[in-house]
C-alpha cells in the first residue's frame, strides 16, 4: 500500500531511503561498539585510593602563605586545620588571624570567607579557629571556633556573619560522614560526639570516661576522621597516640603510637590531624617530631612519609593523592606531589 502525505505526494521513495539510512546507522553502531569500551558502573566508595607503598616528593611546593607570618591576605599566622576540594581549592583555619581563608589553586593570596573582623565573639568574628570543613551541600563551611567554645556555620559567598550551631563546647576538630552527621572533638571533656545538623545535643561516640590513658579514655583529643564504616579515628594528643573507635564500642584500639612520647618509628609526639586511606593506612601529622607518618593497618610501627617539616599540625590529600601539610611554624601550606609510579 502506497502512503501519501497531505499534498498527495507519494512517500514510497522516502520510505526506501529511510530504510537504507537505518541500515547504515546499524552498521555504524556496530563499529562504535568495537571502538568504545562498555561503560562499567560501580558504587563510589568514600575515601581516596592511596596505595600503601605510595611515595611523595620530599621538597614540596608552597601553595599558601609562607616566608613569615602576617595578617594581609598573602600570609598566614599559625594555620591549623584545613581541607581541599576537588578543584584543589584550600579552606584554611588561619588561627591567629581569627579568620578562614579560601585559597584557590595557583593564587598568591586568599579570600576571607569567615571572620577577619578582629578577635571576638560576635556573629561576624572568630577567636582562634582550629578546624574547618565544607559541608555536603558545598554551600557552607563549618568551623571550630575554639576560644569562643562553639561550632559555627558560614555560608559560602556571604562572609558577613555566621550562625552558631553548637554552643558550650571546647571543640578542636571536625569531620562529617557520608550521611551528613557532624563529629566534633571536645578537648576538655575528652570525648567525641556525633551531631545531626540543627540538633544541639550530640551522641557520645568516643571517650567520655574522664581524662586518662585507658582504652576507654582520651586525654586531649584534637582531630577526628570518620572511616568508611563510620569508625572514628582520633588524634589523642596527650597520650601520643591515634585511636580507632568502632560504632557502638565501649573502648578504642590504638592504631598508631601509644608507646610514650618519643621519636622512634613506634612512637608519636603530640599528634595533630589524621587521614585514613581506603587501605586503612593512618597518616598522621606528627607535630612534635616535625614529620608526617604513615601507619599501615595493624602495624606496630610507622614510617616517615615526609620529614623536615616545621611543626606540621594538619594534613589532607586531594583526589589525586597529592599530600598537603600545614606547617605551623612556617605559616604555610605545602603540597607534596605523589610519585607517578605510586
Amino acid at each position: 500500500m502506497v502512503r501519501y502525505d497531505q499534498h498527495g505526494q507519494t512517500l514510497e521513495n522516502e520510505h526506501q531511503q529511510f530504510q537504507s539510512e537505518l541500515s547504515n546507522l546499524g552498521q555504524q553502531s556496530e563499529l562504535l561498539k568495537q571502538k568504545i569500551p562498555p561503560l562499567k558502573l560501580s558504587v563510589t566508595v568514600p575515601g581516596i585510593s592511596i596505595h600503601p607503598n605510595a611515595k611523595w616528593t620530599q621538597s614540596g611546593l608552597r601553595v599558601a602563605g609562607g616566608y613569615r607570618s602576617g595578617d594581609d591576605r598573602s600570609y598566614l599566622h599559625h594555620p591549623h586545620g584545613f581541607c581541599v576540594d576537588d578543584d584543589q581549592i584550600l579552606y584554611i583555619a588561619d588561627s591567629t588571624n581569627d579568620r578562614i581563608l579560601k585559597w584557590r589553586c595557583g593564587a598568591t593570596m586568599g579570600e576571607i570567607i569567615a571572620g577577619g573582623n578582629g578577635k571576638g565573639d560576635g556573629s561576624a568574628q572568630l577567636n582562634r579557629p582550629s578546624d574547618v570543613i565544607v559541608d555536603q551541600t558545598k554551600s557552607n563551611v563549618l568551623i571550630c571556633d575554639y576560644q569562643n567554645r562553639r561550632v559555627v556555620r558560614w555560608r559560602l559567598g556571604d562572609s558577613t556573619c555566621g550562625e552558631t550551631i553548637i554552643s558550650n563546647i571546647d571543640c578542636h576538630g571536625l569531620a562529617m560522614d557520608k550521611e551528613g552527621y557532624l563529629y566534633v572533638t571536645d578537648y576538655k571533656k575528652n570525648e567525641v560526639r556525633k551531631y545531626k545538623i540543627g540538633k544541639p545535643d550530640g551522641m557520645l561516640v568516643a571517650g567520655g570516661n574522664g581524662k586518662g590513658s585507658r582504652l576507654d579514655q582520651l586525654d586531649g583529643p584534637l582531630y577526628v576522621f570518620v572511616g568508611r564504616d563510620n569508625s572514628v579515628y582520633i588524634s589523642d594528643e596527650k597520650n601520643n597516640r591515634v585511636v580507632k573507635w568502632k560504632t557502638g564500642s565501649k573502648e578504642g584500639v590504638v592504631v598508631a603510637g601509644g608507646r610514650n612520647r618519643g621519636s622512634g618509628l613506634e612512637q608519636l609526639s603530640e599528634p595533630g590531624k589524621i587521614f585514613v586511606s581506603r587501605w586503612n593506612a593512618v597518616y598522621v601529622a606528627d607535630w612534635g617530631n616535625d614529620r608526617i607518618m604513615s601507619w599501615p593497618q595493624e602495624a606496630t610501627h610507622g614510617h616517615v612519609v615526609v620529614g623536615k617539616s616545621r611543626r606540621p599540625v594538619s594534613l589532607t590529600f586531594d583526589q589525586y593523592g597529592n599530600l598537603y601539610v600545614a606547617n605551623q611554624w612556617d605559616h604555610e601550606i605545602r603540597k607534596f606531589d605523589i610519585e607517578r609510579n605510586s
